[in-house]
C-alpha cells in the first residue's frame, strides 16, 4: 500500500517520455542485442572495491551493467559501465546519479523511476522497461501480473518489455542481461552479504553520506556498525569457506539467484571476491584476457546520444480531470469502473481502513 501508488503516480508522469514513434525507448527494442556474448554484472557489495582492476581489465571483452549503487565507485575508478540499472521509485536513488558523467552510459529504468531522476540526470541515452511476474493458475493456464499502471500505459504507448525481478536492482538487471541475450554472466560485487561487517563498497553515496556525520565522537566504523546492529544477521555458508553475516532480505535475493540460474539458460560465474556462496553457479576469478573482444554494435540506438523528449497523451489527461471531478463531486463508483486498474489500489486502501478503524476520524 505504501509502495504502489507512488509506483502508479511514477508510471503515469514516466509515460510522457514514451510514445509509438520511439521504441528505442523500450527495452522490448533490444531484446537479444548482445548475441550470445559475455556480461558483467556489477554490484556494489563490499568487496566491490577489490574487484576494479579486475573489470578494468575485463572491459574490453564484456558488456558492462552496473546497479545504481555501483556506479559512483565504477566511475570514480574511471571506468564507464555501458549501462546503468535503476528500480527504485523513492526520490533518493537520485543521490546515485548526482554529479555523476553519464555520456558513456545508458540509462536503463523501469517505468516507476521517480520523475526527478529524469529531470536531473543527463545519459547518454535512457531505456524503460516493465516489471511483470508470469504466474500459474490452478487450472495450470499463465497469467501475467504487472505494476498497476503498466496496461493503462501499454494502452498509450504500445509494449514496453516485461522485465522479472527478484526485488533488487541486481535480480532485476540480471533478468535485462537474460532478455537482451546475453550468452554468460559474470556476477561482480555480488557478495549478498555484509563481508568484513560493511554495509557496502566504499564510494557509493551512502558512504559519503556518512562523511558528513563524522565528528570526535562518531567515527565511520561506528556509523557503520550500528547501522549492522539494526539488522537481523545470522551466518551463512561464504565463498571460500568459512562463514559471511547475512540476513533475511539478503537471503531473499541470494535464493533467487538460486532459482533463476537454471531457468535462464545461460552460463553464470560468479566472480566476486567475497560474499556469501550462490548456489547452482561456478564460483571463480576467471583470467579476463580468456573474454573474446566484445563487439559493440555502434549503430544500435542503444550506444547513440538521445536526449529525452516530452510527449502529451489525451488519455492520461483525462484520467487526471476525471479524478479531480470525483474528489469534488463524490462519484468514485463510476471513476473506478472506467479506470478499473485502479481497482487494486482502491481495496488496498478499503483493508487499510478497516485495520485502522479505531485509529482513523470519518474524515
Amino acid at each position: 500500500f505504501e509502495f504502489e501508488k507512488i509506483w502508479l503516480a511514477n508510471i503515469l508522469i514516466n509515460a510522457r517520455h514514451l510514445h509509438h514513434s520511439a521504441p528505442e525507448r523500450t527495452i522490448g527494442h533490444y531484446e537479444g542485442m548482445l548475441k550470445g556474448q559475455a556480461a558483467l554484472l556489477i554490484s556494489a557489495g563490499p568487496s566491490l572495491k577489490d574487484s576494479l582492476e579486475w573489470i578494468r581489465a575485463a572491459r574490453e571483452g564484456a558488456f558492462l551493467l552496473a546497479c545504481d549503487t555501483a556506479l559512483g565507485v565504477l566511475l570514480s575508478a574511471g571506468i564507464a559501465p555501458d549501462g546503468v540499472v535503476c528500480l527504485d521509485a523513492q526520490k533518493q536513488s537520485l543521490w546515485h546519479f548526482l554529479g555523476k558523467d553519464l555520456a558513456q552510459t545508458t540509462l536503463l529504468c523501469d517505468t516507476v523511476i521517480h520523475p526527478s531522476i529524469l529531470r536531473a540526470v543527463r545519459p547518454r541515452r535512457v531505456i524503460f522497461s516493465t516489471t511483470a511476474r508470469f504466474l500459474s493458475r490452478a487450472d495450470g493456464s499463465v497469467y501475467r501480473e504487472t505494476t498497476p499502471g503498466t496496461e493503462f500505459l501499454e494502452n498509450l504507448v504500445g509494449p514496453v518489455g516485461d522485465i522479472q525481478s527478484g526485488g533488487s536492482v541486481a535480480t532485476t538487471a540480471f533478468d535485462m542481461l537474460r532478455f537482451l541475450g546475453a550468452g554468460h554472466i559474470y556476477l561482480v560485487g555480488q557478495d549478498l552479504a555484509y563481508t568484513g561487517r560493511q554495509i557496502h563498497a566504499t564510494g557509493t553515496h551512502h558512504i559519503y553520506g556518512w562523511l558528513t556525520r563524522i565528528h570526535r565522537l562518531s567515527t565511520l566504523e561506528g556509523i557503520n556498525q550500528a547501522v549492522l546492529l539494526k539488522r537481523h544477521t545470522a551466518p551463512i555458508a561464504g565463498i571460500g569457506g568459512g562463514t559471511v553475516p547475512g540476513d533475511h532480505v539478503l537471503d531473499l535475493y541470494r535464493h533467487w539467484f538460486e532459482d533463476s540460474i537454471p531457468q535462464a539458460g545461460l552460463g553464470v560465474t560468479n566472480c566476486t571476491r567475497q560474499g556469501a556462496l550462490i548456489a547452482n553457479c561456478e564460483h571463480t576469478i576467471i583470467d579476463p584476457a580468456i573474454l573474446p573482444r566484445f563487439q559493440r554494435d555502434r549503430q544500435s540506438p542503444f550506444y547513440k546520444k538521445e536526449e529525452l523528449t516530452n510527449h502529451e497523451h489525451l488519455p492520461a489527461h483525462h484520467l487526471y480531470n476525471d479524478l479531480c471531478l470525483a474528489l469534488d463531486n463524490g462519484t468514485y463508483e463510476a471513476f473506478f469502473e472506467t479506470y478499473t486498474f485502479l481497482k487494486p489500489l482502491r481495496r488496498k486502501a478499503e483493508v487499510y481502513f478497516k485495520r485502522n478503524a479505531s485509529r482513523l476520524s470519518a474524515e
